[in-house]
């Protein structure tokens, strides 16, 4: 072959290798491109799948089954504009911190949850956040969290566990729309927002923002708080009062029995009239065969669920202390109480709370004479589950404080045989075989556990209804042995027992009696719009408690018979 056909020949084939090496070379990166481009888009499908998974959860935690989301218009607009941004380390630092607001927001949506079913109403972090311990342990001993809402802890760890993988991929999301394929992907979920935003109504709650809707709702309700606490120390600080005198009970020993969750359904649910109105009316038999009146009424409790201490303080104060934080407000504030209201008559005050068993620095602020609790009552006999005491024993401690006073008693005392869980179910023992308390002993070890009640929640109301029960009779047998002409009993529930024992909607009215052998003493509750007996009227509209320390101080205001 001649020398310049080799050489065509060589040229021929040197461009042919390099055009096949280029065409091998771009398919390569073409693949490499695609590859990169199905990563991506993977990356933001899954990313967003996960968040509005969570965002689901959230809708599902803070608006029961029927508010559930299937399509979180949050999620996507979080995901596209993450994926859009470029890879730099503050949209790293933004992808991390919105991971870190996912967990947040599914936490208070776990709290909301939680609150809803112990205390029923919703959460608020303005305040709640100082409730923690308290709550959970309201939770875990009231509602049976582990069985009703959250089905154990396995569920709050696994929702955080997802919590963490989204802040993961969220981090991860910074830089992942390079091309247009992916580009595409992101702009078209940014879209959807409004479109979604377009067809909510129609929708909802199956598209919806709810992630978005929680942290307004919290935010609202925080500053709403905020500024009713700010009125309520304005109010405080415009409406200071000494102390009212209540000659009428001069010589009078009044005793106050807040009866744990004793509210209005225990006498208008048929789950539980059968067995607690019975027990109100042997009761009032017992009280009438000693010869002594009574009348009662409903009044509306500050709480439903929980925090006795709210309704404890209205009761005292004649304030509306619906939130721990109005608590606050008004023990910082040195207004005055029925405390000081019985002190300026002549009355020593105490008080018997054998469920405190740590220091109680509201005390000192209320400033009773003498408090008693479980450290330092003497009982021999053991805790009962929840219950540091029966209350049988309570009364005991009542009648003796009375009988070692020089001088009238105002004496305040909580009586927990009705607290949750209700185990065990104690009968009503003979007065006179009581003594220290050891006489409970056998009851240590009785009644299965806690977490097996609640695995039957048709056997918790029962129990309930029978612990309730066991609190009026018990009350009852009491009034009947030491109340007479001198003494002014007052029985009154602290709020209604949690949701899950009462259904939800259920009212905040609690029901009040007052017992004496004078009957001037009980004519003036009367003539407040009670009615004789035990049991309250359950129609027509009912005061707030706070009005209880206002009728106090009208009708015992002045000399008895003035």
């Amino acid at each position: 072959m001649p020398t310049s056909g080799r050489v065509w020949t060589l040229v021929v084939c040197d461009t042919g290798a390099r055009f096949h090496a280029n065409v091998h070379r771009d398919h390569r990166a073409s693949v490499r491109s695609n590859l990169r481009a199905m990563t991506a888009l993977r990356r933001i499908l899954v990313t967003f799948l996960v968040l509005n998974g969570l965002f689901a959860g959230i809708a599902w935690l803070h608006r029961g089954g029927e508010g559930a989301a299937w399509v979180a218009l949050d999620a996507m607009a979080v995901v596209g504009v993450l994926a859009l941004a470029p890879r730099r380390r503050w949209a790293v630092l933004v992808g991390a911190a919105a991971g870190v607001a996912v967990a947040f927001l599914l936490l208070l949506a776990l709290g909301d949850r939680l609150t809803r079913l112990s205390l029923a109403r919703p959460l608020d972090p303005y305040i709640d956040w100082r409730l923690l311990r308290p709550l959970f342990e309201l939770g875990v001993g009231q509602t049976g969290v582990s069985v009703t809402a959250l089905a154990g802890f396995g569920v709050v760890a696994a929702a955080l566990l997802l919590a963490a993988a989204a802040a993961f991929l969220l981090a991860c999301l910074p830089g992942t729309a390079r091309d247009r394929r992916t580009r595409t992907a992101a702009v078209a979920m940014l879209a959807a927002v409004p479109v979604g935003t377009l067809a909510q109504p129609q929708m909802a709650p199956r598209i919806d923002a709810p992630a978005w809707h929680l942290a307004t709702e919290q935010s609202q309700r925080a500053w709403r708080t905020h500024r009713d606490v700010a009125t309520f120390k304005t109010h405080l600080a415009e409406s200071r009062e000494g102390a009212t005198p209540l000659p009428g009970l001069a010589g009078v020993d009044v005793v106050v029995g807040f009866i744990e969750s004793y509210g209005e359904s225990a006498l208008t649910d048929p789950r539980y009239t059968q067995i607690v109105r019975p027990a109100l009316d042997r009761a009032a038999a017992a009280i009438e065969s000693a010869g002594l009146h009574a009348a009662s009424g409903l009044v509306r409790a500050p709480t439903r669920g929980g925090q006795s201490w709210l309704s404890h303080g209205t009761f005292l104060s004649g304030q509306w202390l619906d939130s721990h934080a109005r608590y606050d407000q008004f023990l910082a504030s040195e207004a005055s109480t029925l405390i000081d209201d019985f002190e300026a008559s002549g009355h020593e005050s105490t008080a018997v709370m054998p469920a405190i068993a740590r220091p109680w620095t509201a005390a000192d602020a209320l400033g009773y004479d003498r408090v008693l609790d479980a450290t330092n009552i003497d009982y021999a006999g053991p805790r009962l589950n929840w219950v540091t005491m029966p209350d049988q024993f309570t009364w005991q401690v009542v009648d003796r404080t009375r009988r070692a006073a020089d001088r009238p008693v105002f004496i305040e005392t909580a009586l927990i045989s009705s607290h949750a869980p209700w185990l065990p179910i104690l009968p009503v023992l003979d007065w006179d075989r009581i003594g220290d308390g050891s006489v409970f002993e056998r009851w240590a070890d009785a009644g299965d556990r806690a977490s097996a009640l609640w695995r039957d929640p048709a056997r918790a109301r029962r129990d309930f209804a029978h612990s309730l029960a066991y609190a009026l009779q018990v009350a009852g047998e009491y009034g009947a042995r030491r109340v007479d002409r001198e003494t002014l009993l007052i029985l009154l529930g602290d709020h209604q027992p949690a949701p899950v024992i009462t259904g939800p909607g259920a009212s905040d009215r609690v029901p009040v009696h007052v017992i004496s052998g004078d009957p001037s003493l009980v004519d003036a509750f009367v003539e407040r719009g009670f009615a004789r007996g035990m049991r309250p009227p359950t129609t027509g509209p009912a005061p707030r408690m706070e009005v209880l320390r206002t009728w106090l101080q009208g009708a015992f205001g002045r000399e008895r018979g003035g």
